[in-house]
């Protein structure tokens, strides 16, 4: 980056007075995350907050002088933020990205928005904007029966604490996020100025919301990617909320590692933007708590799945289905369950032949371990075992669904909802 990008653009101090008359437009949010890189780099000065939290690596250091950066300070007169949103111009069509940060945020860890101003009066007009969540005491947290340790092959992870156990629906954890950045677009975005609104971002946190976000496992600092883009194309958590799709960063959360059959699925909260982690199945002492980076409901190859791992988080996933002698029986469940999909799929509204291809599929991924993609499939059998007059059996395969749906969607979900009502009325 050359040294005249460093500086930032001339800082434009925002009002809500003026954002809230704002014309509303449909949001269509964008950063190109893949364009945030650079072959120049430049030294860390020790003395300023982008030293690193953690032991200096052996890769490229990160791009652009950043000590150069002008970050905004604490002040007051701009609730709910804690320092002065600024905002810089970012492509030559105009295109204005801004950032917000409150220090005060889930009990001074902090939290830093980078959007534009009318995304962010949007939130707070549409209630959607977090607010001032606390961090819950010990009493409210409950008993707390997970724990981050470390891995041989995997960096960090959560895991179960001895003696202790989750059922499914279990709430594991709840997290709060510390970085939301848009999730694409601006095409013809200036790529360095992009870069230095994100670390704008991120510099402008508490050190243990900046601590916290930044010892977050890294996947592409071998290849010189800038530190930033690496934790976000690591750990981001895709959000879309208030006509935009942004990139997540929960410290917390984030430390699950991947499994191809997941036994945890995550939730947000549209209004706090509080994130859960649920358990899918029962985890036992001891187990690893694991999320799955890709499509869950997919139903792609051990190729397929390695091929989008390497080539998205750069590793190899050492799950049960994806080494050793799994690998080829769960390839050819999977190829069994694509052509039973599409049997029941050209089954033309036939109840018998509907409630026939839902069990096969039901099974199929019993003896895969697929949990997430099965409610559709217990609707359909409950739906066609009711139209067939077979009631008891309707009203099993209703019951599943339900259940089934409280785990996934939660209880106060329309899917669940639904099922709990064919359920009782059979």
């Amino acid at each position: 980056m050359s040294s005249a990008l460093c500086p930032p653009a001339p800082e434009i101090t925002v009002t809500f007075t003026t954002l809230s008359t704002m014309t509303r437009k449909t949001l269509a949010l964008a950063l190109s995350l893949s364009l945030l890189t650079s072959s120049e780099s430049c030294p860390l000065d020790s003395t300023n907050p982008l030293q690193s939290p953690k032991p200096a690596s052996t890769s490229p250091p990160q791009t652009c002088q950043k000590s150069q950066l002008r970050l905004s300070t604490p002040t007051t007169g701009f609730t709910p933020w804690t320092h002065r949103p600024t905002c810089t111009t970012v492509s030559p069509k105009g295109d204005e990205l801004c950032v917000f940060t409150d220090a005060t945020y889930f009990s001074g860890r902090g939290l830093s928005i980078v959007a534009r101003p009318e995304v962010v009066d949007k939130f707070l007009q549409e209630g959607i904007f977090p607010g001032r969540q606390n961090r819950p005491n010990a009493k409210e947290k409950g008993d707390v029966k997970y724990q981050i340790l470390p891995h041989p092959k995997m960096g960090t992870g959560l895991f179960v604490k001895p003696g202790k156990s989750y059922q499914a629906g279990e709430v594991i954890l709840t997290d709060y996020p510390t970085l939301i950045l848009p999730a694409e677009g601006f095409e013809g975005a200036d790529a360095d100025v992009l870069h230095e609104i994100m670390w704008q971002g991120l510099l402008q946190l508490p050190k243990e919301g900046r601590n916290a976000t930044r010892n977050l496992a890294k996947s592409k600092e071998a290849n010189g990617v800038d530190e930033i883009v690496d934790l976000v194309d690591t750990n981001a958590f895709t959000h879309e909320e208030g006509g935009g799709i942004f990139n997540v960063l929960y410290p917390l959360a984030s430390r699950m590692n991947h499994a191809c059959v997941p036994n945890a699925i995550t939730r947000t909260n549209g209004t706090t933007l509080a994130l859960e982690v649920i358990a899918l199945a029962p985890i036992p002492s001891g187990a690893q708590i694991f999320n799955s980076y890709l499509d869950p409901s997919s139903f792609s190859s051990s190729a397929e799945r390695a091929h989008a791992l390497r080539a998205t988080w750069s590793f190899s996933c050492g799950c049960d289905i994806c080494s050793g002698k799994g690998v080829s029986a769960s390839d050819a469940r999977r190829r069994e369950i694509k052509k039973t999909r599409a049997q029941l799929e050209n089954s033309k509204g036939n109840p018998e032949e509907i409630l026939r291809w839902s069990k096969a599929l039901l099974t199929l991924m019993g003896e895969e371990g697929m949990v997430i993609p099965r409610g559709e499939y217990f609707e359909l059998a409950a739906m066609a075992s009711r139209y067939l007059g077979l009631n008891g059996e309707a009203k099993g395969w209703a019951k599943k669904a339900k259940k089934h749906w409280d785990v996934v969607l939660g209880e106060a979900s329309e899917q669940s909802k639904a099922m709990g009502e064919l359920e009782r009325a059979l």
